[in-house]
């Protein structure tokens, strides 16, 4: 392979966005029929399983117009990607994610932000008030906005259903919340 094709293959990657392997599929999970290879029908079988578990878990699709394609990972045109060209792929792939870092993580809600009026309790009045407001000001600074279709309900965080939320159901919820989001 020339320089020139090195190259082009490198910029085609670092446009990518999605990240295939990177995201945690091994080149084992692949090679389906365990040939030291992966074909292209293996290569779209592997990808589409990632794309349908992403959907499932409700899972942003960013970059998918822009994911890696099986010819711009076959580099040298054999109809084959081993476990080198794939190892490129992810490596470029890394570097452009770790490049693209805009933001770090917003921090995470408290209680006494919610708390308008310091009494120890949320209403859903204020509740809301606050998370929109919090949503706003993440949306000024320009963040990513995961997630929203996804937010929980008042109810959801009022586990004893009497209406308002302590300070005890508001970490609590944001505990839980935080260990199924990892």
């Amino acid at each position: 392979m020339n320089n020139t094709h090195k190259a082009l293959l490198i910029v085609i990657l670092a446009s990518s966005t999605l990240l295939v392997q990177a995201q945690g599929i091994p080149f084992a999970d692949f090679d389906a029929d365990k040939n030291g290879s992966v074909s292209e029908k293996e290569f779209n079988d592997a990808k589409n399983q990632q794309i349908a578990a992403k959907a499932k878990e409700g899972r942003e699709m960013r970059g998918l117009a822009n994911a890696p394609t099986f010819s711009s990972i076959d580099t040298n045109r054999d109809g084959q990607l081993s476990e080198d060209e794939m190892n490129v792929m992810q490596q470029v792939q890394a570097k452009n994610e770790l490049g693209n870092k805009k933001m770090a993580r917003p921090p995470k809600p408290i209680f006494a932000d919610f708390d308008v009026n310091n009494d120890n309790m949320l209403t859903e009045q204020e509740f809301n008030e606050a998370r929109n407001k919090r949503i706003g000001d993440r949306a000024k600074e320009g963040r990513q906005m995961k997630g929203l279709a996804n937010l929980a309900a008042f109810a959801d965080i009022d586990a004893n259903g009497d209406g308002k939320v302590s300070q005890e159901e508001f970490t609590s919820f944001l505990a839980k919340h935080e260990k199924q989001a990892h």
